[in-house]
């Protein structure tokens, strides 16, 4: 599944290509967590016809304090894709309030830059 930026899913319909999914406390968003409470960050990725093929992985936080977005990078390498089951990628309390966009992607090219194709999965989440 694919999600836009209001964090509704847009499920794909081409079996073939990759299919990352984000979720934060189970849901694919948006989801809203009081002060202090618990975000658990999970990732997973069917690798469609692609498994085994070189590719760039992307994990990104977007931070907004209300002030303007920040870009966090968490991760981007590049490595073959493969099928992951739903794997805990962060699991915390205490973020600050604000507003957070956490995006999870491959491009089939793997030379360190975003490349169209770009598949992607995102989950908005509001820290109150």
């Amino acid at each position: 599944v694919n999600n836009d930026i209001t964090g509704t899913e847009v499920w794909r319909y081409d079996s073939a290509v990759p299919a990352p999914d984000i979720d934060v406390n189970g849901f694919n968003g948006p989801v809203i967590i009081p002060s202090g409470g618990n975000l658990n960050l999970t990732i997973a990725l069917d690798s469609g016809s692609h498994s085994g093929e070189n590719a760039d992985w992307w994990i990104f936080e977007y931070y907004n304090p209300g002030t303007g977005w920040i870009p966090i990078p968490l991760a981007g390498f590049k490595a073959p894709l493969f099928n992951l089951p739903a794997t805990t990628l962060l699991n915390t309390t205490g973020l600050p309030a604000g507003s957070y966009i956490f995006f999870y992607g491959v491009d089939l090219n793997p030379d360190g830059l975003f490349d169209s194709p770009l598949y992607s999965d995102l989950v908005i989440v509001v820290i109150q």
